[in-house]
């Protein structure tokens, strides 16, 4: 699986954003590049996951994304951690490869200084289009990214944030087969290679 990720940490200007059910206006921090609105953003993804290749499909079946999320923390004026889980949803994304995650944070106009780290497996599945047939996990690639958003004033405004990218974003070493002696990825538990989880990350 090519992995295609994006180079730096940038400041988003996002509009008619929701968080807590509540209207978020301020600035982002974001892995990738961000413009538009939530609900139609649009620029360049953080990372883009291909389509597998290098494959013998003959009897049929289809791939599909999983992606755990390892860890994810927020630090500086604003702290937070969230749970190692199930990113989002199963499948991950619309079901298919190619697949992109543009990770973000709303920054309020009372923080100064937030670094974001984040720190995520997404797996390859692949389903038998035979008849109860179950999938099974091929392998995954470990990727993630840090970066700092800084302001020192007036910092409702996007245009006053700047932002810093720590280390080399993307992918975390090769992609790794699946095997059933894998127990664990990163904060994530495994079973028999399978990936697992208790719930939604948050």
């Amino acid at each position: 699986m090519r992995v295609t990720p994006y180079g730096s940490v940038t400041i988003a200007s996002l509009s008619g954003c929701v968080v807590n059910g509540q209207p978020m206006t301020e600035p982002w921090i974001a892995y990738g590049f961000e413009t538009g609105s939530c609900s139609q953003p649009s620029g360049t993804y953080g990372i883009v996951f291909n389509t597998p290749t290098g494959y013998s499909n003959a009897s049929g079946g289809s791939f599909f994304p999983v992606q755990l999320i390892s860890s994810e923390t927020a630090s500086g004026s604003y702290n937070h951690s969230w749970t190692a889980n199930l990113d989002k949803q199963y499948p991950y994304g619309l079901g298919s490869f190619p697949t992109s995650d543009t990770p973000d944070l709303g920054l309020f106009s009372t923080d100064t200084t937030v670094t974001l780290s984040f720190s995520a497996n997404m797996f390859v599945m692949w389903q038998s289009s035979t008849a109860n047939s179950i999938p099974v996990p091929l392998g995954y690639q470990t990727w993630g990214f840090s970066g700092t958003a800084n302001c020192s004033s007036s910092c409702g405004s996007p245009s006053n944030w700047t932002a810093t990218t720590n280390g080399t974003p993307g992918p975390v070493g090769n992609f790794v087969p699946s095997a059933p002696s894998q127990t664990s990825v990163g904060n994530n538990t495994l079973v028999d290679g399978y990936p697992t989880w208790t719930g939604v990350s948050q």
